[in-house]
């Protein structure tokens, strides 16, 4: 299992919010994503998939969604 992630989507519906510094195929590791979610206060859920994991960040006040895939 790797700690390295790609960044495959985001979605920012909301355009105030403007400090996002992720962008899709932007690569970090589970670890940025955690602190992500707790500054951010966005929901954490790390899914199994056929490869390695997803992991998806969202906050639904903001409409804004991060997801990640391992590799």
């Amino acid at each position: 299992m790797s700690d390295l992630y790609i960044i495959t989507a985001v979605k920012i519906k909301n355009p105030r919010v403007n400090n996002l510094k992720y962008y899709p195929g932007d690569t970090c590791t589970l670890e940025t994503l955690k602190n992500l979610a707790a500054d951010e206060a966005f929901t954490y859920e790390r899914i199994p998939s056929k490869y390695g994991f997803v992991v998806r960040l969202y906050d639904y006040y903001n409409n804004i969604l991060i997801e990640a895939v391992s590799f």
